[in-house]
């Protein structure tokens, strides 16, 4: 599954809630086989979206959310962002 909180309008605190969702409901879907999120991250610029506000800071709020709880569960994934937005983040 791809998931874009983003361009699901949400906001920054939102976000996680809304990605979560989404695992929670393609596992519903797919049953015993493997999630695999192809794609996800946050843009740090260009036009609002709803209430999504694109920025480093709003990139950096959901790798620390979403992120973080990506590498921590084992769900393989593909992060798509720029890496020199990561600096001083811990998981």
């Amino acid at each position: 599954m791809n998931a874009f909180p983003y361009w699901q309008s949400a906001q920054i605190d939102d976000a996680q809630g809304v990605f979560q969702t989404a695992i929670d409901n393609t596992k519903a879907a797919i049953g015993g086989k493997q999630l695999i999120i192809g794609e996800t991250g946050w843009p740090t610029g260009g036009p609002d979206f709803g209430a999504a506000h694109p920025s480093v800071e709003n990139l950096q709020k959901f790798y620390k959310s979403t992120g973080c709880y990506l590498r921590n569960s084992k769900i393989p994934h593909f992060w798509f962002s720029g890496c020199k937005f990561f600096r001083n983040l811990t998981p």
